[in-house]
Parts: structure tokens; sequence; C-alpha cells
């Protein structure tokens, strides 16, 4: 468990536009850390945000971590908070470039609108009142047929002080001022105006896109994401350079570029920024209301809790200098800030000064596991995932591919129709959780762990990094800690090896460990053939000369023999891709132990001379995959590779699988057979111990008989310690409900079967 028992708080506040990027951020750090971490954002608009931050009516002590804009802090903020903390009292970090984008409601109107800067000012300002003017029809004449004689235009604005308010009205003022048409708006510049009486008043983004959902012929803005995300339609707006276009079709990142080169952007990231401004900057792609969002940070915070100023130092790094971070920013319809501003940042977080003891807070990749580090406390593990971020991924896929389907069933259709909390404390204690192991059942262990989360009284922190098998066994057995375990608990696919097992019961005694079978999976092999439909058929002996590249084209006779069909839609001599995992997967040990057994046994052990385990001397021309999710993605993205994975990983991807002969005789895939099978045949030979404590390191459910078995069966195991004694009581309590759930309960059983898995028998049970 983690030595740290209180929740680490941080909160912020600040700009709407943004906010759902923040809420990712901070919700993924929460669920990637093994500490417990209580991480906020209120969306409060850029002017509140900006305000809370200062602190005025607090003696200029702020009244959050930190704050966020869309516009930088205001020459009036700025002198008093430096007049107050001193010349170099906070820093402006940009992370992300946005635009604000002016959207409509017109029924029966289908090609964008085209305005130049000139005649939407006279819209806002209600010079020009209805959608049939003649300025608006001399640049869209195809559109007064679609509009009704006379139709009034109804303004919608933000108030209570809005960032979005603040880039549409100095885009207008400086606009009309340079293009000789001052005349046309004269309501001046910021983040409140005084909107004429006639307009419609909208509090936050929210209200505004719905305004402009649910009423017709009205016009408003918003951050260029959101509008898009609703499917809203927007203004094609005439730039600098002459172009019309949409902020879809500009690219966001240009002006950003501009304003570093032109010297717009201060050296020093101290001073003040009250005159940075992104609006009407040339460039043919150049959107002309592009603005930066920015974190306002304090540079002294020595009085700050030692790991709060961690994980907001962590954090920044994260959202404005990394990669994965940046990448984030267009998944949410925001441009990456450019190269030049990554640099200018790692430099801004070195000014920060936070407490001597501080910790460092570093980083594990998706990608890349760094074994025992990563189990550390303050490491943000991408191994670590919560069950939401799962599903919420797997959600917006179908949504993705949803919207997809949509948009082809509307093209056929049209071809068919021509407060005031005085900073961050720390909160009382909670108690921990952490495991670590197999990435097979991680689904099934993250909405556990969330279940038992949200359904307990008192506050739990549990967590899961799905490390690989072995990555998770070594955690477990703590050899290089003195045999002291990383972990509460492991998690493998594959039994404790027999060297481990020795090992740890030599220093910790006979019975130091049981093994409890949760659930059965089945390694199954997949394939990506392009044009063939029918499930490719291979025996073992045939499988393993294509992993060990003694079979090399997938026209290759023995294949062919098995397949006649198949010929004919593959090139001739094409050749085989085989993919492979790396640094220990139980995936990999579950396949070689099947191809080492069965080329033994059936009279083929030419065919598979690699050996068998986690990790085996794949030949040089076989394609490394680091993880699960790597080994899924060269599958579906490679044409004719073949790999392996957890059969309910392949079936939810919708990947070809190999339907393999078993036993006896029957050609079958993992989906065709009963997981289960081979467990009860297991029991029933007396393949797994009656002692749960002895070692468990020749169980092996590998090429059992039975019609409906699947030859490469594996049993997911907990490994546990018997002596909890020193455990805090009321992790004990939580690890011993959650083994309970998950092996014996009707519910938690039942579970396996919503990811692909198979229940243990009732003997197991």
């Amino acid at each position: 468990a983690s030595s740290q028992t209180t929740v680490t708080q941080l909160h912020g506040s600040g700009t709407t536009n943004p906010s759902k990027l923040l809420w990712d951020v901070l919700e993924t750090f929460e669920s990637r850390s093994k500490i417990p971490l209580h991480l906020t954002y209120r969306a409060v608009g850029s002017s509140t945000g900006q305000k809370e931050f200062v602190g005025e009516n607090n003696g200029f002590n702020s009244h959050t971590d930190f704050g966020s804009g869309d516009i930088p802090v205001s020459k009036a903020n700025y002198d008093a908070l430096t007049a107050a903390k001193g010349a170099d009292a906070l820093v402006h970090i940009p992370y992300v470039v946005g635009g604000i984008a002016v959207f409509y409601n017109l029924p029966g109107v289908t090609d964008a609108v085209k305005l130049d800067g000139c005649t939407l000012a006279k819209i806002f300002s209600r010079q020009i009142t209805k959608w049939d003017d003649e300025a608006i029809v001399k640049l869209n004449p195809a559109m007064k047929a679609s509009i009704p004689a006379g139709q009034e235009i109804s303004v919608v604005h933000r108030v209570l002080g809005s960032s979005s308010t603040s880039g549409l009205t100095n885009y207008l003022n400086r606009h009309a001022q340079e293009f000789g048409c001052a005349a046309a708006w004269t309501l001046g510049a910021g983040s409140t105006v005084e909107w004429p009486a006639d307009t419609v008043a909208a509090q936050g983004s929210g209200n505004m896109a719905s305004t402009l959902q649910s009423t017709p012929y009205t016009i408003g803005y918003l951050d260029a994401g959101h509008g898009h995300s609703l499917g809203l339609g927007e203004i094609a707006l005439l730039n600098r350079d002459g172009v019309s276009l949409t902020s879809k079709q500009a690219t966001l990142g240009a002006a950003a570029t501009q304003a570093i080169k032109s010297g717009i952007i201060p050296a020093d990231s101290t001073q003040s920024f009250a005159d940075v401004a992104l609006y009407d900057l040339g460039g043919a792609d150049t959107w002309p209301i592009t603005m930066v969002s920015y974190f306002y940070v304090r540079t002294d915070l020595t009085a700050m809790d030692p790991t709060s100023f961690g994980v907001l130092k962590a954090m920044l790094e994260y959202v404005s200098t990394s990669e994965e971070g940046q990448k984030k920013a267009g998944e949410y319809s925001f441009s990456a800030i450019p190269a030049e501003l990554v640099t200018y940042n790692q430099e801004t977080i070195k000014k920060l000064r936070g407490p001597a003891n501080a910790p460092v807070f570093t980083f594990e990749t998706a990608s890349k596991t760094k074994a025992y580090e990563g189990q550390g406390d303050y490491i943000i593990s991408g191994k670590r995932k919560s069950f939401a971020e799962i599903d919420h991924a797997q959600m917006a896929t179908e949504m993705a591919a949803v919207a997809d389907r949509v948009k082809a069933l509307e093209a056929k259709v049209d071809d068919h129709h021509g407060d005031d909390s005085k900073g961050t404390t720390q909160g009382s204690g909670i108690t921990q959780l952490h495991g670590s192991g197999t990435t097979n059942p991680s689904k099934l262990l993250w909405d556990v762990l969330e279940t038992f989360e949200s359904r307990s009284k008192i506050p739990l922190h549990l967590t899961y990094r799905a490390v690989g098998s072995s990555t998770g066994q070594k955690e477990f057995v703590g050899e290089n800690n003195g045999f002291n375990s990383h972990t509460d608990f492991g998690s493998g696919d594959i039994p404790v090896s027999k060297a481990n097992y020795d090992a740890l019961t030599a220093a910790k005694g006979a019975d130091a460990l049981v093994h409890i079978p949760y659930v059965v999976g089945g390694i199954a092999v997949f394939y990506n053939l392009p044009g063939v439909t029918d499930a490719v058929k291979l025996d073992g002996c045939t499988l393993a000369k294509i992993f060990s590249r003694q079979i090399t084209k997938w026209d290759d006779e023995a294949i062919v023999k098995l397949n006649p069909a198949m010929k004919a839609s593959i090139p001739a001599g094409q050749e085989i891709s085989v993919v492979h995992r790396v640094l220990g997967s139980s995936s990999t040990s579950g396949l070689t132990n099947y191809l080492n057994r069965h080329a033994q046994e059936f009279g083929c052990a030419a065919a598979w001379t690699l050996g068998a385990g986690s990790t085996v001397e794949w030949p040089a021309d076989t394609v490394a995959a680091q993880g699960s999710g790597n080994m899924a993605s060269t599958l579906q993205s490679t044409p004719y590779t073949i790999g392996y994975l957890d059969a309910g990983h392949g079936h939810s991807l919708g990947l070809g699988e190999i339907a393999l002969l078993n036993r006896d005789g029957v050609s079958l895939t993992s989906k065709q057979a009963t997981l289960g099978a081979a467990a009860t045949q297991a029991i029933k030979s007396g393949i797994i111990p009656a002692d749960s404590t002895q070692s468990f390191a020749d169980v092996a459910l590998y090429d059992l008989g039975g019609a409906d078995t699947w030859p490469i069966t594996m049993v997911s195991y907990f490994y546990v310690r018997t002596d909890l004694t020193a455990m805090d009581p009321t992790s004990f309590g939580v690890l011993k409900a959650m083994l309970e759930y998950v092996s014996t309960s009707e519910e938690g059983q039942k579970k396996a079967g919503e990811y692909s898995f198979s229940a243990i028998p009732a003997e197991l049970v």
C-alpha cells in the first residue's frame, strides 16, 4: 500500500472553453496515481477564475491552486498582484490554442453563411437586424430563397464576464478600427460589454449552446470545439488574407506561431501578458479570432502542501509540455501549442518555487512498463486506469462509428432528394489497496474496484496497474525489496514460477502465499487478411511452423491444404507478418507452452524449438508489440499479420480468429468453445493442487480433451500473501471482501462473462 494515508488535493477555476480537457486530465491523474488524489476544476468563466486566482478580497492570497483563462491576467489585476506579492508573483503558461467561432440556427440553409468582420460587427451591434439585409445577401445570394422576408436576427450573448465575449468583441473592435468601419462597432471590448437591449442574454457556454440549438434564426458565439461537437452551423469569416473559411477549415495554431515570431508573447513569463492578442493576424489559413488558453500560477508556492505542489507541477508539465497531454488538445477541437511554446513552458515551470520536501512525480506510459519503479507512490502510471476511463473510450469509439453511419445515411438522403475557500487542505484518512499484473482481465478488475469504491460508505482508493503477468509477479514477490511485496495483491494468467515460489517460501515460510483462481480465459490467435471472410483453420503443428517462421507465406501448401478456398483471396507469395508480445507476457506463456507441448506430443517437435515461457527468443524477422494494446492495434492496422491476444480482447475488436483443431479433432474458435471445460477437467484429474499454498508452477490447461474444449485455456489467479497481520486492518478487510466477491460470489462470477471470460467451476468456488 502507499505510505500516504491522506488525500492530496488540488483545486482550480476559470475558463469554460477547455474545461472538458481539464476535467479529462484531472480524472486521468486520479485514476493513474497510486496515492489518493482529489483534483477539481470549476468552470466559471475566465474573468471569475482570474478574480479567484488573484484573491484581491483575500489579501491577494489565491482562493485556488491555479487559475485558467482564455484571456491574460488584466493589467489592473497584474499590477495589483505584483504590487502586493512582488514583481515575479505569477506566470502565464499557455497550453492550448483555440478559436472563438460564430454559430447560427437558420432552418433550410445548408451552405456555410459567409460574412466579413464589418458586417458581423453591424449584426452584433444591431445595426443590421434582418437576415435578408442587403449586406448579408450580397455575400450569400443563394441564401435569400431559404429565409422568410424580413426575418429578424436574434443575437445571443454571454453574461457575467466571459473570455468568449472578450475574444469576439476585441476582434470586432480591432477589425472595425483597422478596416475603415469604425462606426459599425462602438460597444468597446472586454469580457463584458453593454449589449443592446433587444439582444438575448445567456449565462455560460451551455446556455449559449442550448439557445442556439433550440431557437431558429439566432446567431451567437462559442469556443469552436463546443459548437462543432453539437453540429451547429458556423459562419465562414473573411480573414486578413481575404480567405473565407470556418474555424474547422483554418489552422488554429497558425496565429500562435506568428505571435511567437513577431514577439507578441513576452520573453519572460513573469511579465504582464495583458497586451497579448492573436486577433486578425495574417496567413491564408489563419483564423481571425484565435485565443490562447493559459494557466495562471503563483511563483512562490513554498507554503503549499508538498505533495500538492508535486502534483501541480506534474499536471502543468503533462498538459503544457508532454506529447500525450498536447495530443489531448486535438480530442477537444483545440490545437496543440507550437514547439517554441513547449520549450517556453519548460523554462517557466522551472521558475516555480515549492516546499523543499516536495516529491517529484514522474510518468510511466501505457506503452513502456517500469517494473518496480512504476509501483512507487509518486508515479503517474498509464498502466493504471479506471473502469470509467475505458468505458468512456469504448463509448466514444461507438459514438464515432454511429456518427459516421448517420453522415453516410444523410449523404444517401441528400443524393436521393438532390466560492470562497481559503486555499486547500488535506483530507481525512482513506483506505487504500493496490495491485498489479495481467492485462487480460484488467477491465474486469477495474470494474470491480470502481464498484467497491462507489458502493462503500467509507472512502476507498483502489488501483490496479495492468503491466503483464510477469511484471505483476515480480512486484508481488518483491525479491528486490527483501521479499516484501510492492503490492497488496498480484494477478496473473500464469502461476507463480517455481523459482519465485521457492525463493519466496524460503524467505517467508512454506505457506507464504496462495493462488486464488477467479476466471477462466483463452488465448486466441487472430489475423488480418483482407478479403478472407471464412475463419482460417489451422492445426497446432502448422501454427507452430508459422510462429517459428518455418512457414512464411500465406499460400504455403500446409495452410492451403486446410483452407483451399482461401488461396483465391491471397496474393501469391504474400508474406506472413508474425507479431509477438515483449517484456514478459502471460499471453506469450500460454501460446508458447501450448505450441511446445503440442509439438512434442503430436510428432512435430521440429516445428517448435523456441521453448516456452512468458518471454522467448523470437526470430529476427518478427514484429515486437509491447502490451496487448499495441498487439491489437498492430493487428487492426497491418494487413497479413498474425498474433495472439486474450480471446475477449480480440472479440471486442471484431478481429478475425483462427479456428484451431483441438485434441478431439474438432476445429473451432475460442468463441465457439466452452472455456470452462478445461478447468472442470483440470479439477477432476488433479492438475490443480489440493492445498492452495503449494506450488502451482506445473498447473497447465493446455490441449486437454473434450469436443468443446479450447486448446489454449488459462486460469487467471490472484497472488496473495497469507501473513497479512502487518497490513492496515481496514485495507485487509477490503482485500478479503474483494477476493470473496470476485472469486466466490454469484455477482462477481457473473461479471466474468461480461468481459468474455468464463466463470470458474463450482468446485473451484
